[in-house]
């Protein structure tokens, strides 16, 4: 951004970044970007109310990155685990949000819930069975997720379809893709 670094109005935007996974403060996470970038357009809009904006952002990770307890349908199953139970995988943070790194300098890992969904009627679904039900706590698995939202018949599709070859054009052929279609699940923010 041209005006990074100097004075914009009576604030000054400047963001330093120390490059390096445990020294030095680390790489920007995705919540760095979003928050700098909103830190920027606040500024922008204030001091530039005239002026059209334009941000670019050259980091393939930052496109695609999504909460670890986003949802998605991809890895799924179908029914409720029968060992375990189906968690995702997340970054663990520290106090401040950033990424905690293990002696090699990897981020470890945490496995997380899945936050919950939407229902068409716009009210909570919760993915995992609450307390006081005899599978408390453990995933519900596709099928139960469908049949809450009315979809009875596409509950009894397949996870997914066989060896992923879908007819051209087909977007309810399988459980994974049913639910990615969903509202909640198609409008997760990246």
């Amino acid at each position: 951004m041209g005006g990074c670094g100097r004075k914009m109005g009576r604030r000054r935007q400047e963001c330093c970044s120390r490059l390096g996974r445990n020294g030095g403060g680390g790489y920007f996470t995705n919540d760095d970007v979003i928050k700098q970038t909103h830190h920027a357009m606040d500024i922008l809009s204030r001091n530039y109310p005239d002026e059209m904006h334009v941000f670019i952002f050259d980091n393939a990770t930052t496109h695609t990155k999504r909460a670890g307890d986003a949802l998605s349908a991809r890895k799924m199953p179908k029914l409720i685990p029968k060992d375990g139970n189906f968690l995702v995988p997340a970054n663990k943070v520290d106090a401040d949000g950033k990424p905690v790194y293990d002696a090699q300098g990897d981020i470890v890992k945490i496995n997380v819930c899945m936050r919950d969904g939407t229902l068409p009627d716009g009210t909570s679904q919760p993915l995992y069975f609450p307390a006081g039900h005899e599978h408390a706590g453990k995933f519900k698995g596709m099928a139960v997720i469908l049949k809450e939202r009315g979809l009875v018949r596409k509950a009894k599709l397949n996870a997914q379809c066989k060896g992923f070859k879908c007819a051209p054009g087909a977007t309810d052929c399988y459980c994974q893709q049913v639910l990615y279609n969903q509202p909640d699940f198609a409008t997760e923010r990246s």
